[in-house]
């Protein structure tokens, strides 16, 4: 039979599903390290957050729609990474933000129901950027004209 030893449950920084499952099977009382797991479902994700947004506005915006728990936006080396997060008590309250298009700074946020990191896709590169290369780059080899006119 699987065990859940201290060192394999805080390993990561919360258990997984699969893990919570095995524990409440095996009779075990979830401890406070499972304070919120639940509430994933409540919590979304914006993208194309306005560097001007911060905390305050997501918490002005988003509250209108219910009890906020948690929001923030995040930042990387102290540059703003144009994404935040916002965790309603209520899940009727992130359908109710699903529900319409939501607008911050005059820009339109992105909003999906966030999912944990193990869980995420990879991010999408745009086609084409970057240029560059043999096949379609400017300065390429493949039919660069300029050959000898003899």
């Amino acid at each position: 039979e699987e065990e859940f030893g201290s060192r394999d449950l805080f390993a990561r920084r919360s258990p997984s599903r699969r893990q919570v499952a095995r524990l409440a099977s095996l009779g075990s009382r979830p401890g406070p390290w499972l304070h919120g797991l639940g509430s994933t479902m409540a919590k979304l994700f914006l993208g194309g957050v306005s560097p001007n947004t911060q905390k305050e506005d997501l918490e002005a915006h988003f509250g209108q729609y219910g009890t906020i728990t948690d929001s923030v936006v995040m930042f990387k080396d102290g540059r703003h990474r144009g994404f935040g997060f916002v965790t309603f008590a209520e899940d009727e309250a992130a359908d109710a933000v699903l529900a319409e298009p939501q607008v911050i700074h005059e820009r339109v946020i992105d909003v999906k129901r966030a999912v944990p990191g193990n869980e995420a896709p990879p991010p999408k590169y745009i086609s084409g950027a970057g240029g560059g290369g043999f096949a379609g780059g400017g300065g390429g080899f493949a039919g660069g004209g300029g050959g000898f006119a003899g």
